[in-house]
């Protein structure tokens, strides 16, 4: 794990300092790499690569980056790892491969001299990388399937710059960061801004699944390597519930052990949940001694799981680790998190994320297995099984059936009749609308409050880029926009994709690549952890996309099938205890807090282009005690602060 920056100036845009350029990219991730770091520039000053180091396999000098090939001709700088190196290397070695280092570094240098880019289907892992190919002059920036690694780029000046994370890309001199102010009712809706946009202009994130191809003459194209609707369209043929059952025990089993695959400490970041919980059990089969580390909050049991974590903990024999978080902590925190993060992100998850990654920091632990991707992947949060309750009455069937202003009239009288909520209401506006109903499985802020927020609409707007990547998508301030072109990219393939389908598949594109995953990177890596994801394995993903429904919301039960596997390994009440998530008790800091109050929501005059279109009015609302939704007044609070920061 590491992280990797560096440029192509296929037109010597860079005249000087070369060299510099570099240096200050390297710089700008120390944080991501402690153990090391290393750095390439080409004869011709063109083509440059660094690479912070995080060593985790082959610690030695053989295994430093950026790795070259025996004759030079492949220059590799790698963020990740490659589960299957071991079968891979012993498959090289047979056909004449001669390894220099026992890393997988080289495995994947291997597996592009074997298979060219084509080998990406080859791998089992999780990755970003950048690879110079000197026989061709051409370079890939590559991203792995769901997106567990980061990788950024901009064409700022005509040069192809990237990185893991912004800050690397800003200390270029070319580079400017130039706010988009539309994206902003975006980031309101989805809690980040959905790639391959960022919230600045003319700086972007690859997204999951794709790869960037430069020429030597400047030409960049974007190649989809990977997409989930494959493993959708796939009809999994099982005999019984049962065999399903040993299926995905076995699969998970294989994953975990894959994943352990380390030179140093492994842990478990244990919430006390069914996801963690089952990884330390079945991580217990391959490794006698583990690390867990636990996180909960002073004076607020009602959001601490340390009771449950610590059952699993000693009925496994962990060496547990925990750490109890303050108000005045995560004040403290705030700027550090925004800063690391690069652009807002309002899952406050990132404050406990960070504590308990510096934690494992100080237990020299530095891998950990987390359980990001098994409530998109089994049906997990409460909010998929209230819409697939709604379904089941065949709610999204009856958009097609009714005219306009039949629907109209019928969500009128539902209004009168029951007792909405924001929930209800934006269903129903969906409806009505002939829009997707689901949307995220997260969303702050719906589109008629938004509309309240913004003192005006704005144009649509178009990049060039976004034209690249996704053909045709044209943005406004309402979201549906782009929920609406990832849905149609599914309803392409799979004319009949069910509502259950669509919503996986959303949760793929945009929040668990772009929010979950980006706040599993970003703060671990903030203390030079690496973060692991046994429910990403793809062998896993794509078993789970292939289930049926009812197996995963099944007689009225979320995670169905897995929490009948976890049944071997875990007591009922845990497996069975309802659901909690990683939560933050940011309701009662900012009703009664000390700290939390006082983050008054503010627009600054110098920076007013981020929240320049925002009514002051509006904004002021969120900074009372009254206000009952906590995750928008923090979603506010982050642009807010974050504007202070540029």
């Amino acid at each position: 794990m590491c992280g990797i920056a560096g440029f192509y100036d296929t037109k010597s845009h860079l005249k000087e300092n070369h060299f510099a350029a570099l240096q200050g990219m390297e710089h700008a991730l120390k944080h991501r790499g402690p153990d090391g770091y290393g750095y390439w520039l080409s004869d011709d000053l063109r083509k440059g690569l660094i690479q912070r180091r995080l060593s985790i396999q082959d610690q030695s000098f053989n295994a430093r980056q950026p790795f070259h090939s025996a004759d030079n001709s492949i220059i590799l700088s790698f963020n990740g790892e490659i589960y299957n190196h071991p079968e891979l290397s012993v498959q090289f070695k047979k056909e004449g491969f001669v390894y220099r280092s026992n890393s997988d570094t080289e495995t994947l240098v291997f597996a592009y001299q074997k298979w060219g880019i084509g080998c990406l289907e080859k791998l089992n892992g999780m990755f970003a990388f950048a690879l110079f190919d000197q026989n061709t002059s051409d370079l890939f920036l590559v991203r792995d399937r769901f997106g567990i690694k980061p990788l950024y780029f901009s064409t700022q000046a005509g040069i192809l710059s990237f990185a893991s994370e912004i800050k690397a890309l800003e200390t270029l001199p070319f580079i400017k960061k130039e706010i988009i102010p539309e994206l902003i009712s975006h980031y309101l809706s989805l809690m980040i801004t959905p790639a391959p946009l960022t919230l600045f202009k003319e700086i972007y994130k690859l997204p999951a699944g794709w790869y960037i191809k430069q020429t030597q003459n400047g030409d960049i194209s974007f190649t989809q390597w990977y997409s989930p609707i494959t493993a959708l369209s796939e009809k999994l043929i099982l005999k019984n519930e049962s065999e399903a059952i040993d299926l995905l025990d076995e699969k998970l089993q294989q994953s975990v052990k894959k994943m352990l695959l380390s030179d140093r400490p492994v842990g478990v970041f244990l919430s006390g949940g069914l996801d963690s919980s089952l990884i330390v059990a079945l991580m217990s089969l391959h490794q006698p001694s583990i690390n867990t580390f636990s996180v909960g909050y002073e004076s607020w049991m009602q959001d601490n799981e340390l009771a449950h974590a610590k059952k699993i903990a000693d009925l496994f024999s962990t060496n547990h680790h925990e750490i109890i978080l303050d108000e005045k902590s995560a004040d403290e925190l705030l700027d550090k998190t925004i800063y690391h993060l690069d652009e807002p992100h309002a899952d406050p998850v990132c404050i406990p994320f960070s504590y308990v990654s510096k934690l494992a920091q100080e237990k020299n632990t530095p891998v950990v297995l987390v359980g990001e991707g098994a409530d998109e992947l089994f049906m997990g949060y409460n909010i998929y099984q209230k819409y697939h309750q709604l379904n089941s009455f065949g709610l999204s069937k009856t958009q097609s059936l009714f005219s306009t202003g039949t629907k109209n009239f019928i969500a009128g009288c539902a209004r009168k009749v029951m007792k909405t909520n924001d929930f209800h209401d934006e269903i129903l506006t969906n409806w009505q609308g002939d829009r997707a109903l689901f949307w995220t499985g997260a969303l702050p802020f719906t589109e008629p409050q938004k509309k309240l927020l913004f003192k005006e609409e704005s144009q649509l707007f178009s990049d060039p880029i976004l034209e690249k990547i996704y053909p045709g998508l044209v943005l406004s301030t309402d979201t549906h926009s782009f929920i609406e072109y990832h849905r149609k990219q599914l309803l392409k393939q799979i004319p009949n994709a069910s509502l259950e389908q669509e919503m996986v598949y959303l949760e793929l594109t945009h929040r668990l690549p772009e929010l979950l995953l980006m706040r599993t990177d970003k703060m671990s890596m903030m203390h030079g952890i690496e973060a692991r994801v046994p429910y990403l394995d793809h062998v896993v993903a794509e078993f789970a996309l292939q289930l049926p429904t009812n197996l995963k919301i099944g007689w009225n039960c979320t995670k169905y099938l897995l929490k009948k596997v976890a049944e071997r390994y875990l007591p009922k009440e845990i497996v069975y205890r309802k659901k909690q998530g990683f939560s933050v008790p940011l309701l009662h800091w900012f009703e009664s807090g000390e700290y939390f109050p006082s983050r008054a929501i503010t627009t600054t005059e110098s920076h007013g282009k981020l929240l320049g279109n925002i009514s002051t009015e509006k904004m002021s609302l969120y900074n009372t005690e009254k206000m009952s939704n906590a995750v928008q007044r923090w979603s506010l609070l982050q642009l807010s602060l974050f504007e202070k920061m540029l």
